[in-house]
């Protein structure tokens, strides 16, 4: 499957690249909790975040489990450690607030239920649990202040972010002075059940989804005269 995101990521480093904004060596990271782009700017470690053209795109998406004893809480990955996106959705006290506290997921409350193989236990959940569990999860519009999107951000030491076909913009403020314009778009957290295979295998494999929570652009900002890009004539946001 395509990642347009990933795609952007690459061509933005490109070109700061071929401006030797940034070493080489620089990759994206992929989706991960790390910073998309560290740039050094005037003796400056000048974070950056890349988005491309979505107006659904995600900022900082988390997997939410259940079970019997913790009931619902967030996926600490392998490392068990909890990272600026959970940090920021307990501060938000997402579960307390928007997930129902008598929501038992039909697909997690199956495996409990059995003492087999993952495999087979899996195999227990059907297509008709999935949509009870979508229906119960989904809530796709929970208008949220900007300034979440700010605080997350500066948590992780990110000021400034590119989106495509908008340009370059700082976020909670412009640190480094660069004459930027505040990201002005409107966000909502949405929390749903996600499938994560090809939904032509929903019937066969119904099992493979997910609970997440997510914070998304709702309404674009106001376009910025700095871009990356420079699409448009607009200006080069690192100026000698």
């Amino acid at each position: 499957m395509i990642n347009k995101g990933f795609d952007y990521e690459d061509k933005i480093i490109k070109i700061l690249q071929q401006k030797k904004i940034i070493d080489e060596s620089i990759k994206s990271p992929k989706g991960s909790d790390a910073v998309d782009v560290p740039i050094l700017y005037k003796n400056n470690k000048v974070n950056l975040e890349l988005k491309n053209n979505n107006k659904g795109a995600d900022y900082g998406q988390k997997e939410l489990l259940w079970n019997k004893e913790n009931s619902w809480h967030w996926s600490l990955g392998k490392k068990k450690i909890k990272d600026s996106v959970v940090k920021q959705y307990e501060e938000m006290q997402i579960i307390d607030r928007y997930i129902d506290k008598d929501f038992i997921p039909r697909k997690y409350s199956k495996i409990l239920l059995k003492e087999q193989k993952i495999s087979s236990i899996y195999e227990e959940v059907t297509k008709e649990d999935y949509l009870y569990d979508k229906k119960r999860m989904e809530k796709p519009n929970i208008i949220i202040p900007l300034e979440t999107l700010f605080k997350y951000y500066e948590n992780k030491n990110i000021f400034y972010i590119q989106i495509e076909d908008s340009g370059f913009y700082h976020l909670s403020k412009d640190v480094f002075s660069l004459g930027t314009s505040q990201f002005n778009g409107s966000i909502a957290l949405r929390l749903r059940a996600k499938y994560r295979k090809s939904s032509e295998m929903i019937d066969k494999e119904p099992w493979h989804y997910g609970f997440l929570a997510k914070i998304q652009l709702k309404v674009k900002p106001s376009p910025s005269s700095f871009d990356i890009e420079e699409k448009e004539g607009k200006e080069f946001p690192f100026k000698d």
